[in-house]
């Protein structure tokens, strides 16, 4: 019948155009999986450095005495920003939160009840509970500091909650790559079975294995490579959309933590379709032949 003959060639291509399409959706997947996985670290340390550690400063302070105690904590090791808050602030602060009609100053007969303070932030590698203790203890030292108010339970919560995800995230990402592994393994040998008699024919009339499986594992990797591309193009629309919506955990300028998430997606891409079309090939040339059909 004609036309015939190409039925067998469409099919073909047909095969591994689904391979290619397949293969870009769980690269894709995978690289949305590697970017939180590389972006966690940084999401951690943001939620760690915005845990504020609160000094309520003693009234007698004069401008210059609490200009002299700010470098003196600035000087801390342990220190990533500290905020001075004047009386005045910490009172328009608080008449924003209480019902704006009323002015809690003149209810007092203009007396400003509120201290002055000083907000410090932490370095993520100091926001644990036992560094806050050991950090307050040291502050509490400082002459001119009355009081001083952390979150130590918010921060035990906190990490707590980190790790949790962390695990989480790791063995939903195990399974998800387990069973997308499974789902490219199936599409690779659908495409490479309708060329079995070709590959079985090629070893009976003397090829060396080596040299049936050369263009089936090149088509495996191409396969990866285009795949991988396509994953590249959209994680390109995710990261930057994680850019303008949330430019503090993620930079577009991150070159590293891009490059390397470009570079495995492209490196796993070639891993797969390399080593699942080498099995493919493999089962086809040891099968027996009653068995092929």
């Amino acid at each position: 019948m004609p036309g015939t003959g190409d039925k067998p060639e469409k099919t073909i291509k047909t095969s591994y155009l689904s391979t290619v399409v397949s293969m870009s959706l769980v690269l894709f997947v995978l690289g949305i999986i590697g970017l939180l996985l590389l972006t966690s670290r940084k999401i951690s340390i943001f939620i760690r450095e915005n845990i504020t550690l609160t000094m309520y400063l003693k009234n007698d302070l004069n401008d210059a005495e609490i200009m002299l105690l700010k470098k003196t904590i600035d000087r801390g090791k342990f220190v990533k920003e500290s905020i001075y808050i004047s009386k005045q602030e910490a009172a328009s602060t608080l008449q924003r939160e209480l019902d704006p009609g009323e002015d809690f100053i003149q209810f007092l007969d203009g007396h400003n009840p509120l201290p002055s303070s000083i907000e410090l932030r932490l370095k993520a590698m100091y926001a644990n509970p036992d560094s806050i203790l050991a950090i307050s203890s040291l502050l509490s030292k400082i002459p001119g500091i009355a009081e001083i108010e952390s979150q130590r339970s918010l921060i035990h919560v906190i990490n707590d909650n980190i790790n949790k995800i962390n695990i989480i995230l790791a063995g939903f990402s195990i399974l998800l790559f387990i069973i997308l592994l499974a789902l490219i393994n199936n599409n690779i040998r659908l495409a490479i079975h309708s060329k079995r008699f070709l590959i079985r024919t090629m070893h009976l009339v003397g090829a060396s294995p080596s040299y049936v499986r050369r263009p089936f594992l090149l088509q495996g990797i191409l396969s990866g490579i285009f795949g991988s591309f396509i994953a590249i193009l959209f994680l390109s629309g995710v990261i930057t959309w994680m850019h303008h919506t949330i430019p503090e955990i993620f930079e577009i300028n991150d070159a590293d933590l891009v490059l390397t998430l470009c570079l495995a997606v492209i490196g796993t891409g070639i891993i797969i379709g390399w080593l699942f079309s080498f099995f493919a090939v493999h089962r086809y040339l040891h099968v027996r032949s009653e068995d092929i059909y």
